[in-house]
């Protein structure tokens, strides 16, 4: 895992991770296709836990066991992303920004990763929760929807571009 702060590639968020790889009806095939394509995307080890948690606790018949979110976890998450996290002399900073701010529950993790992308300065960052990441917008880091992203790479070269690979 990365720790130092750089310019990093396009960032996953982890209702990206999980509606990529959940079935239809309940997945998102705008996800499927960006966690499917070649490039490097980027994303946090807090995403990749939150990826685990969220697929083990899901409703009997879509639940996920540990052993299967370790697989999925190896197939499409690590060795094919850079996974990031918050460099150590970022901790108190951002602890001190989050109560400054008044962040409250799980507005906290949200943040978290949002300062994740930010210490990193990546190209942008693709979600299905752009709310989430709203203080990213004023850094001038794009926020954009898995359609929104895809139309994006197409519509700069009428077609796909290559992307962030390493």
């Amino acid at each position: 895992m990365k720790e130092n702060a750089r310019a990093a590639g396009v960032f996953l968020d982890t209702s990206i991770l999980i509606g990529g790889v959940i079935a239809p009806p309940h997945g998102n095939a705008e996800a499927r296709r960006i966690l499917l394509a070649p490039d490097r995307w980027v994303t946090a080890w807090h995403c990749c836990l939150e990826f685990y948690s969220v697929l083990t606790r899901l409703p009997l018949g879509q639940r996920v066991t540990p052993s299967d979110v370790l697989r999925l976890m190896k197939e499409y998450i690590i060795g094919r992303m850079e996974i990031l996290q918050l460099p150590a002399a970022s901790l108190g900073p951002f602890a001190v920004k989050a109560a400054e701010l008044g962040m409250r529950g799980g507005r906290l993790y949200d943040a978290h990763i949002a300062e994740i992308a930010l210490v990193h300065r990546v190209r942008a960052v693709v979600t299905e929760n752009p709310v989430d990441f709203v203080l990213l917008l004023q850094s001038g880091i794009p926020v954009l929807r898995a359609s929104e992203f895809l139309a994006s790479r197409i519509s700069r070269q009428g077609r796909p571009e290559e992307g962030a690979r390493d």
